[in-house]
């Protein structure tokens, strides 16, 4: 075998040991996301928060957002909006901008109590969350909050 050969079939054993990583490392993000969303569906929040956070911890932006989310409604865990806010930002906007990565998602942790999906109904709290989104930049907070003064 020529030196040539040999370094083109060396080459060509390192791009397809590469793929193979990189398609094991999906493929095992996604199963121990799945886990966390079956645990989810049955409310085995433990479960679930032990999953999300190690992919949170490896930087999957989707489980950071749903950990934040775990405290801000107190799923599973002590609610802690402290919390909820730093997973919000570490998850960063979900194609949204605003000053404060984490306005996004606390414009809508505050739809959800202003309309109670998931957690029972609370106009205080949810203007808490638009009240800090609107902080954070985040326009359409903004503007709730101006038609929640002008009713």
């Amino acid at each position: 075998m020529t030196k040539i050969a040999r370094k083109l079939l060396f080459s060509a054993a390192t791009i397809a040991a590469v793929v193979i990583v990189g398609l094991a490392a999906v493929l095992w993000r996604n199963h121990v996301f799945n886990q966390a969303a079956a645990a989810l569906m049955v409310s085995d929040y433990a479960q679930a928060h032990e999953r999300l956070k190690l992919l949170a911890d490896l930087g999957d932006s989707k489980a950071q957002a749903l950990l934040g989310d775990f405290y801000a409604f107190g799923w599973g865990v002590r609610k802690d909006d402290q919390q909820a806010v730093a997973w919000y930002r570490r998850a960063g906007p979900e194609g949204e901008s605003a000053r404060d990565p984490a306005a996004p998602a606390e414009y809508y942790t505050g739809l959800r109590y202003w309309k109670g999906e998931g957690v029972p109904r609370n106009e205080a709290e949810a203007r808490r969350w638009f009240e800090r989104s609107a902080e954070g930049g985040y326009s359409k907070a903004a503007d709730l909050l101006s038609q929640m003064t002008i009713r």
